[in-house]
């Protein structure tokens, strides 16, 4: 009896350890989302923004627009070794990078943005500062008279929230003209591919959404080339269309996250690569709240993020500030083509989205991208 007691004593001693050992290691790196920028005041994150996506299947066949090949990985946050091949013939794996950008879940900060100091700063060379370096004059087919417009950058961590190919369509009628979902995040150690992109890109596509991309993580600890390649490949094989679509464009995601606080040089080299090897314009996303007037080059768009949470969550027209946004104001030589203002917006019916605007018609857009 003695000894049965001291073996209960000694069998309950080591399942303590062993759960007091798990409750005590570090949290792995994972697939991060943004958060609103360190300036603005804090907001109750939703639950949902915490929580890793789930695999999408689409409502009906419809709602996957042109995508009907739709075969998902059960896990979202699963890593997957730097060598490994996103499959061609499905969503791919999924993986949305500890960093920030255009967000995801995990350890990082979605985007990080300061409020500009002047509310009317630029208001008015808005075309000069951000489409100086174009050349390519836009075809007729392109609206030349309405503005600003606005655009969606989305992440399977919106899909995780409930976002479907009915909201994007709804999102086109209602004045979204520019649309992007981020591809790929690769860190020295792993790689995620967000395993949406397939079926979001083409919905807009479906939707008639003029101008679609592909977004880009960037991080440090690994060969900007490297990173491309993987980028490239995954796009390829999920949307190869991308090649032919006269409105394409890439967005590098250039943040400073808690775990790796990616030097600026490295967002340029990565948009130079892509455009060099692609022929497609590429915009940096990186906040004047992270970088101010640290960004290399002098002619590169920028895309700025600047939140605007008041009376959240709303239609994300209702709440753009408007042109005179505190957002719109020049750093590192130049004014922010691109402005995200809110990541609490409701766009198409569905709720906490990165709303952004472009001050110009979209045959401005069309040129800053050189669309053809």
């Amino acid at each position: 009896m003695k000894r049965l007691g001291n073996d209960l004593v000694t069998a309950v001693m080591t399942a303590t350890m062993l759960l007091c050992a798990q409750a005590c290691a570090p949290a792995p790196e994972g697939d991060t989302e943004r958060e609103p920028p360190p300036e603005d005041p804090p907001a109750a994150m939703d639950a949902a923004r915490s929580a890793p996506p789930r695999p999408l299947a689409p409502e009906t066949p419809a709602d996957a627009g042109a995508s009907t090949d739709l075969a998902r990985v059960a896990d979202t946050r699963t890593a997957i070794d730097a060598e490994q091949v996103a499959d061609t013939g499905n969503g791919g794996d999924v993986a949305q990078g500890p960093e920030a950008g255009t967000g995801e879940a995990g350890t990082g900060i979605e985007d990080a943005a300061s409020r500009g100091e002047t509310a009317a700063d630029g208001a008015g060379d808005h075309k000069t500062d951000a489409a100086s370096d174009v050349s390519v004059s836009p075809p007729a087919k392109y609206n030349a008279t309405v503005k600003p417009i606005f655009g969606w950058d989305a992440s399977d961590y919106d899909h995780g929230r409930g976002m479907r190919a009915n909201h994007i369509a709804a999102a086109q009628k209602e004045g979204i003209r520019f649309f992007t979902h981020k591809a790929t995040e690769q860190s020295a150690v792993r790689i995620w591919r967000h395993q949406n992109y397939k079926y979001a890109i083409e919905a807009a596509r479906a939707a008639g959404i003029p101008f679609l991309g592909a977004y880009i993580v960037v991080r440090s600890g690994i060969a900007v080339s490297t990173q491309v390649a993987t980028a490239l490949e995954y796009v390829n094989a999920q949307t190869p269309w991308w090649k032919d679509h006269p409105g394409w464009f890439w967005q590098i995601d250039l943040e400073k996250w808690p775990h790796d606080a990616v030097p600026a040089p490295l967002g340029e080299e990565m948009a130079a690569m892509l455009e060099k090897q692609t022929g497609k314009k590429a915009i940096l996303y990186a906040s004047r709240g992270q970088y101010g007037d640290t960004l290399p080059g002098t002619t590169r768009p920028l895309w700025n993020a600047n939140y605007n949470s008041a009376g959240s969550p709303r239609p994300f027209k209702q709440m753009y500030a408007g042109d005179s946004a505190p957002g719109w104001v020049r750093y590192s030589g130049r004014m922010p083509a691109i402005l995200q203002y809110t990541s609490s917006a409701i766009i198409g019916g569905q709720s906490t989205c990165d709303a952004n605007a472009f001050r110009g018609t979209e045959a401005d857009f069309a040129k800053l991208i050189n669309a053809r």
